[in-house]
């Protein structure tokens, strides 16, 4: 009974982990790829307090 449970947790364990690393990576992919938008100086000036 505990071999089963054990394995059944590790099989979805390894389920989930997987998406999230599959999640980081093409995060990552998006990040690489995408530019960050650019700011002019006022609009950085702008938003100080």
């Amino acid at each position: 009974m505990v071999k089963k449970l054990v394995i059944f947790v590790h099989k979805w364990l390894g389920v989930v982990l997987a998406l999230f690393f599959l999640m980081w990576f093409v995060s990552g992919v998006v990040l690489y790829y995408v530019p960050f938008p650019s700011l002019t100086q006022a609009e950085r000036l702008g938003a100080l307090p």
